[in-house]
């Protein structure tokens, strides 16, 4: 048995995407674009350690907190109880209020960056002259909103591909992670630090 996408408390062989790199490379397209003023929604505290809601998703908060450390900078987050567009929606107003001069948002997964995108548009702000946006894995929707969403995608084929060569032999049986490529498109901005 191989699981892909997912571990098991029994350690068997697995292949995941690595959240961790991808966290810290979303966070460093928005920080290398001269962000510093940046909200984070989809932080989620049950998902740590806790299999059943997510292996990865703990991984990309830590890549996106350690991203920021690095440029000892911090990121105004907000937790929420799930990663849907409704909440996406409503909690890029409740940041927007708490933090008029935001200049990007880290979206936890597409579907929350649909959200976000949505609130924007509500208040008259545009992706990406108004607020930058990135996200996390790279639904089909990504490249239909306007402008296309920069986002980092799932490799499920790569992943599948890796797990059934380790059930026939053809790799060790392992734990093995794979890279979630940063898919760039119209959603961020370079502005000059304030």
């Amino acid at each position: 048995v191989v699981i892909v996408s997912g571990r098991t408390p029994d350690n068997l062989p697995s292949v995941l995407p690595d959240g961790y790199a991808a966290g810290h490379a979303m966070a460093s397209v928005l920080l290398d674009s001269g962000h510093t003023r940046i909200g984070f929604i989809g932080d989620i505290l049950r998902v740590v350690g806790d299999p059943r809601q997510s292996v990865t998703i703990a991984r990309r908060l830590t890549g996106i907190r350690d991203a920021f450390a690095e440029r000892n900078l911090t990121a105004h987050v907000v937790e929420v109880e799930g990663w849907t567009t409704a909440i996406g929606f409503a909690q890029t107003h409740q940041l927007l209020d708490a933090h008029p001069d935001l200049t990007a948002f880290i979206a936890a997964t597409d579907g929350v960056a649909f959200g976000v995108y949505q609130a924007l548009a509500e208040r008259g702000l545009r992706v990406p002259d108004d607020i930058s946006v990135v996200s996390f894995d790279d639904e089909e929707l990504a490249s239909l909103v306007r402008p296309g969403l920069t986002t980092a995608r799932l490799p499920y084929e790569q992943m599948a591909r890796h797990g059934v060569e380790m059930l026939l032999g053809e790799r060790e049986l392992s734990h093995e992670m794979l890279p979630m490529p940063v898919i760039h498109r119209g959603s961020v901005r370079a502005i000059q630090p304030s």
